[in-house]
């Protein structure tokens, strides 16, 4: 008895395990966004939402407004979550993957082009030498 308890022990925490392995998390490489917080993760998030229809001009600056946050409300309100006004990390793993629902006044419709990874879209961009937002 004591085996196979042993043995079903086990086997849980392989499975624990291996789901940790092979389940994608939110990913790590967002910060929490919120009011008066600045930088390029700030002005790539409000570039993204410029493509759902969040903002009338892509040339958005990297500081986290209180419009933002009013954006970022109607954001999480048309795409069924809780509206807080902070961009955490699912949030932005949500309108990177091109999956989020934007607004009538999108540029291309409610759903936006996918967009890269917020890492790699900055990496690529910096490898290219522009700040530009692809299409």
């Amino acid at each position: 008895m004591r085996a196979n308890c042993k043995r079903i022990m086990a086997a849980g925490l392989c499975a624990l395990l291996l789901c940790g392995l092979f389940t994608p998390a939110v990913s790590e490489e967002y910060r929490e966004l919120r009011q008066g917080m600045k930088g390029d993760d700030v002005q790539r998030f409000k570039q993204a939402m410029y493509w759902l229809g969040y903002f009338n001009t892509p040339d958005l600056d990297g500081t986290y407004t209180a419009t933002t946050a009013e954006r970022v409300k109607k954001l999480q309100k048309n795409n069924g979550l809780k509206q807080t006004g902070v961009a955490d990390a699912a949030l932005q793993e949500l309108v990177f993957s091109g999956n989020a629902v934007g607004t009538d006044t999108a540029p291309y419709g409610h759903r936006a082009v996918p967009l890269p990874r917020a890492a790699a879209h900055a990496r690529a961009y910096r490898h290219a030498g522009t700040d530009a937002f692809p299409l």
